[in-house]
């Protein structure tokens, strides 16, 4: 009896990828951090052949400084903000002696 390989989905692998290049970390230095082998990574981030376990997805999560709802989600794109209304300061009142 044979098994068939864990496809991840696109999106899993993609999102890996936004998370890492985030950080600013390489491949290497990504499956060093998490134990394993620099092609088991390559199969979970290019490949989509295999998918982390539990645990090294929580150690990925805490390099990355996100949960593990950010694996499969996307953060919600930001509008870039307007820019606030600017509002015209009053002059300073004037010191000195007042005239009466």
């Amino acid at each position: 009896m044979t098994l068939a390989k864990k496809k991840t989905t696109p999106a899993f692998r993609v999102r890996l990828r936004q998370l890492r290049d985030a950080v600013g970390i390489s491949q290497v230095r990504t499956a060093k951090i998490v134990g394993v082998h620099i092609a088991t990574y390559m199969r979970w981030e290019r490949l989509g052949e295999t998918e982390p376990t539990f645990s090294q997805l929580c150690v990925l999560a805490d390099t990355f400084g996100v949960t593990l709802n950010d694996f499969v989600t996307e953060a919600p794109a930001t509008e870039s903000p307007e820019p606030a209304e600017e509002v015209p300061k009053k002059p300073a009142p004037k010191k000195g002696k007042s005239k009466k």
